[in-house]
């Protein structure tokens, strides 16, 4: 067996198993009958990452928990980041194939009238 201490043991069980009960209440708490759509995705993922160190604060020093949530919030913006940037692209090309369709149309327009 192993040489751990009993202390370890448990903690190492409460690090698993409080993040695993949340994401499974998290998964089937009623959010869209409460709130008439469903989760956001980025939403989502805060509170899928708020479980993981929620298990991680029980047994963890106060300094520890800190950096864990610092790594947390940094990967959090830079995500929510990159979604404002693929969201501003998609915007982009949307106006880009517009101005395309708008361009395309006059031009056959003009062509009608010419003939």
């Amino acid at each position: 067996m192993t040489d751990f201490p009993d202390e370890f043991l448990w903690r190492m069980a409460i690090v698993s198993l409080v993040p695993a009960l949340l994401m499974l209440a998290g998964h089937y708490f009623p959010i869209p009958s409460l709130t008439g759509r469903p989760m956001p995705l980025l939403v989502r993922y805060a509170v899928g990452v708020s479980g993981i160190i929620a298990g991680f604060a029980l047994v963890a020093p106060l300094w520890a928990t800190l950096l864990l949530l610092m790594a947390a919030a940094g990967a959090g913006a830079a995500t929510a980041l990159a979604y404002l940037v693929d969201h501003h692209i998609a915007l982009y090309r949307r106006v880009l194939e517009q101005d395309f369709a708008n361009e395309t149309v006059h031009k056959l327009r003009t062509q009608a009238d010419s003939e």
